[in-house]
């Protein structure tokens, strides 16, 4: 039984995921931004993409990916940049919106409303 996110997740899909589980209920989970490599057999491989540009991956050559890194062009300046390589289980990984909402201040546009989507929203919005 696949769910919502393995339905939905393809290749290149930008996504948000859980990178700790928190030790008590004052702790909050840490959500990084990644992008969707492939899904198969109830994990989702995916590349942690730099927090400050999330867009920054643009090509992923799939012949050079060895282990948990794997190199990655940048059409901006043809430079190679190593990339973290990680698996998660699909409670793990929450679906991006779409670029023309993440920033709006009406939360009730955005097609995705969880917690690391709302934090981000209200990060690009005020920090």
């Amino acid at each position: 039984m696949s769910t919502d996110v393995e339905r939905s997740c393809t290749a290149g899909t930008l996504v948000f995921v859980a990178s700790c589980t928190p030790k008590n209920a004052q702790d909050g989970v840490d959500y990084d931004l990644a992008r969707v490599i492939e899904v198969q057999d109830s994990k989702i491989k995916v590349e942690l993409t730099p927090e400050e540009d999330p867009d920054h991956v643009s090509f992923m050559n799939q012949n050079e990916i060895n282990g948990n890194e794997s190199e990655v062009n940048n059409n901006n300046n043809n430079e190679k940049n190593e990339h973290e390589i990680k698996e998660y289980s699909p409670d793990k990984v929450f679906l991006r919106n779409p670029k023309e909402v993440e920033t709006n201040d009406d939360l009730t546009t955005l097609s995705y409303m969880h917690e690391p989507a709302i934090l981000f929203n209200l990060k690009l919005r005020y920090l």
